[in-house]
This record gives structure tokens, sequence and C-alpha cells, in this order.
């Protein structure tokens, strides 16, 4: 199972990002977009679109998603017609621009700003999932929704969707911030789960390092293993002061866990 991070955990520019994940050990990496078109992105600088496809032959590293994080400012599911259309357009060009250069994922978070607040966001979201269903086949990608609400109010929304194109980014950290149990809700939602966020908090919601918090992670990593969760997992934990050494320290900590689930499950089968 690939293990990815995300880039701004790693505190550098977009031309050397993948060369500094391959470097503390990581085989994926999710880039984080604050606004579609930013010239500043080598992703959507068409001038150096070949740049970011020769380092990810160099290096091995996939670039595994997109994390639309602009829909934390911008609602995905506003009241107005016209202003959600326009937010449609931008989920499209994500979309396209992913699937150009071989990425497989585009994370939508309904949260902040785009969270299902009520009956008026759920009717929204219930005519944007037949879209991102359609976009999905079109440009063959998959698109996992990040919700700060229980998955049991959001899959009978789905049932009409293909769930290898629209599915879950699940989160355990989220959850339990929220007031769910996060073994419970993988549980739930595991199988329309494409994608998987793992970082570790308090139960007082201080963010912590992977296994330094009250996440249930080690149980977390023997279900994904158990459940078949294909990968990757991205890392969503803090840096620490010195980014490359976090993220180091990350990685290896998930890697023993994944190792010993394995073997674990391996053991049980023989």
């Amino acid at each position: 199972m690939r293990i990815g991070i995300l880039d701004y955990l790693l505190r550098c520019r977009d031309n050397v990002l993948l060369h500094t994940a391959r470097e503390v050990g990581y085989d994926a990496v999710e880039l984080s977009i604050d606004r579609f078109g930013d010239p500043s992105r080598i992703l959507f600088d068409p001038e150096r679109a070949d740049e970011l496809i020769r380092a990810i032959r160099a290096t091995g590293v996939a670039i595994s998603s997109l994390f639309a994080t602009q829909f934390l400012a911008q609602n995905l599911l506003d009241a107005d017609p016209t202003r959600r259309r326009s937010t449609s357009l931008i989920v499209r060009g994500l979309a396209e621009t992913a699937s150009a250069v071989g990425i497989e994922v585009v994370v939508l978070p309904l949260l902040s700003a785009s969270r299902v607040a009520g009956e008026a966001e759920q009717v929204a979201l219930a005519e944007l999932l037949p879209l991102l269903d359609k976009w999905g086949e079109n440009f063959d990608i998959s698109f996992a929704i990040k919700l700060s609400s229980p998955g049991e109010l959001i899959l009978p929304l789905m049932e009409g969707v293909a769930p290898q194109r629209v599915g879950f980014s699940f989160d355990p950290a989220l959850f339990m911030a929220i007031g769910y149990d996060p073994v419970e809700e993988w549980r739930m939602i595991h199988s329309r789960t494409l994608h998987v966020h793992l970082g570790d908090r308090t139960m007082d919601g201080i963010p912590k390092a992977l296994g330094e918090g009250d996440v249930p992670i080690r149980e977390l990593v023997k279900l994904f293993v158990e459940d078949e969760f294909p990968g990757p997992i991205i890392v969503q934990a803090p840096a620490g002061e010195k980014a490359k050494d976090s993220a180091r320290r990350h990685r290896v900590y998930l890697e023993r866990l994944l190792t010993t689930a394995h073997l674990n499950r391996s053991n049980k089968a023989a």
C-alpha cells in the first residue's frame, strides 16, 4: 500500500516537491489547491506541464490526488444556482487538469464554507453527485468527498452513482472531532471509501504526530489491511519545526503498522 503526504507538510516549492517526498521515503504526494488556475503552481502552467511529468518519472513519486482546499473558503453547495454552476465548473476543470497528468482522485471537502448544514445543502449535493459521476467517467478520475457529518447521512444520496467514481475521503481525526467513533465510521463507509487522510489528535482537539494522540490509528490500519483498501494513505499530521524529519517519522511509524497488519493477516490465513 502506497503512503503519501500532503504537499504543504513538506514546506517546499513545487519544483522540488516530488524529489523532497522521495528523499523522506514517500511514494505519493497530494497537491492542495487553494485557487484553481493559480499560475504559480506548475500544475496550471501549460508551459511547465512537461516538467511535472518528468519529475514524476524521475522520482517514481506519484501525484495521487488533488485536495480542493479552495472549497473550504468557497461554498461548493451554495444556495444560489448561478454561483453553484460557477463552482461546479471549477470542479470539472480540476478533473480535466488532473486527468491530463495522470492524477487519479480529486478530494472535495464538504467542510467549513461547503459544510452540509441542512436540507438546502443536501439538495445541492444531490444535484452535484450525478455531475461528478459523469465527469469521473469522461476524465477517468474519481471524486472523494470529505465530510464533517456521519456517512450514514450521505450514503443514500450516493446510491445512483458509480462507487468507483464517487465515494468518500475518510478522515478519522475529523470524525473524532465531531464526536463519532472513527472505527465505526470506517466500518459503515469503507466499501465506498476511495481516499484516506490520516492524522492524529487528542480528545480535546490538539493535533499530534501519528501515534501520539487519541485516534485509534493502530486499529484503523489493521482494518485498512483486512478490508483490502488499496491506498494510498495520505499523511495529514503536524509538520513540526523540521518538516522533513517529521514527515520521515510519520512514514516510518505508518510503515511499521502496515507491516505488522499484513503479517498478522498472513498468519491468520495460514
